[in-house]
């Protein structure tokens, strides 16, 4: 028998990167890209390199590339480190593990190296594939621990846990890392949103500007430890932001608006349908401008989220959110809110460090097209709500020469 398990990218839609200094975080995941393990019984234990840990390449220039895209390591030592500190979990609590040997081979199609949270997630994925094979059962708050321990601990990458609760959790996640929270019990206080009331957005990235995130967060850590007062309460602002985005979608009308008239077209269809139907037909069956700019107040329609999935083929097909463009006038203040917060965030980052040209770039050009923008992570992936119906399409269109990637996420 083959046990196969998924992890997904993350999202930081807001607060971030306040997770990794006692803050508040709203994080999603998204199934348009995947981490797989496949894990099977085997005579020795082996573990399988993917194609991005190959040691072979056509010239000088291709192995250049793969640096450039990739790093300087694949998967193949978080595999190594996930079983070590897997093993290290169960010995601590007592619980033995059987004699038997497996085989394990993992791949990933997440983009790498944009703040899109790969490593964790294939580490995630690795754990899932052992907790089945060991019969061996963790809470979610414990593997998002776990997960971290083997970056953090184990191969001395710095992160926090933002990454790591949202790929345990799955869907949409707020996270209130606060300190007592954490020196009590070693976990914060994680709570799964209604992923309906998330207004439609979207995600663009360009692997070019590839870049480890330890790169972004030694500074900021290092100024954190000096008690740097900018970034004392540039900490707080994010935590804020993710507790103002939180209390916005809860009593929003946003995704309660748009699925009221969604019913009501559907129910006059259904009128018109019945109507239409011969008197010998059945019956139809229903069913199922720069940083500093703040965007227009005209923010109106929302969006279908619709997702060009490119997961392997054992996994599941990407599931949308569609909703009807028509959003009723009471909806629009919120949705302002939640564009400006969006921004706010990123702006706030920008003011504390160099983000680079490129990152810069994205967000303005976002912007310009009538969408919010800010990190999805640590840099190389941004992520924003859309104005209108209009602004995916000019969003493609003004990406596209730039070599970005734009999708609607399916938000799992």
């Amino acid at each position: 028998m083959i046990i196969k398990t998924q992890a997904y990218p993350r999202v930081g839609l807001i607060g971030n990167p306040s997770d990794g200094y006692f803050g508040k975080t709203i994080a999603f995941t998204f199934k348009d890209f995947c981490a797989e393990i496949e894990l099977w019984e085997s005579p020795e234990l082996e573990l399988l390199p993917s194609r991005r840990d190959h040691s072979v390449f056509p010239s000088m220039c291709d192995l250049h590339e793969d640096v450039k895209r990739h790093g300087y390591y694949g998967g193949f030592r978080l595999l190594k480190a996930s079983c070590k500190c897997f093993l290290d979990y169960c010995n601590d609590r007592g619980i033995i593990l059987d004699r038997r040997n497996f085989t394990m081979r993992y791949r990933s199609n997440i983009p790498g190296r944009v703040g899109l949270a790969g490593s964790s997630a294939i580490i995630t994925a690795c754990m899932r594939a052992l907790m089945g094979f060991y019969n061996v059962e963790i809470t979610r708050h414990t593997l998002a621990n776990l997960v971290l321990s083997v970056e953090n601990t184990e191969l001395a990458i710095p992160a926090g846990l933002q990454d790591r609760v949202a790929q345990a959790y799955q869907g949409l996640t707020y996270m209130d890392f606060d300190q007592k929270f954490m020196d009590e019990r070693s976990y914060g206080n994680y709570k799964s949103l209604d992923i309906e009331k998330l207004p439609p957005c979207y995600i663009a990235y360009r692997e070019d500007l590839a870049e480890g995130t330890e790169v972004y967060h030694n500074d900021l850590r290092a100024r954190y430890k000096r008690k740097n007062p900018e970034v004392l309460q540039a900490i707080q602002r994010w935590a804020e932001l993710a507790e103002e985005l939180k209390e916005l979608l809860q009593r929003s009308e946003v995704g309660d608006r748009k699925k009221e008239v969604g019913s009501r077209k559907t129910e006059v269809g259904s009128r018109r349908t019945e109507v239409a139907c011969p008197k010998d037909a059945p019956a139809a069956r229903g069913g199922q401008e720069p940083i500093q700019n703040q965007l227009s107040p005209s923010s109106t329609s929302a969006l279908e989220h619709s997702s060009t999935s490119s997961l392997p083929p054992s996994s599941t097909s990407a599931l949308s959110h569609s909703s009807t463009s028509e959003l009723l006038p009471s909806s629009t203040f919120a949705l302002q809110e939640m564009h400006n917060l969006i921004n706010e965030n990123f702006n706030l980052r920008a003011s504390l460090y160099d983000v680079g040209d490129g990152n810069r770039e994205m967000v303005e050009t976002a912007r310009a097209c009538g969408a919010s923008a800010k990190f999805a992570g640590s840099g190389g992936a941004i992520v924003g709500f859309l104005k209108d119906e209009d602004t995916f399409a000019k969003l493609q269109a003004a990406f596209k020469p730039k070599g970005i990637v734009v999708l609607k996420p399916a938000i799992v």
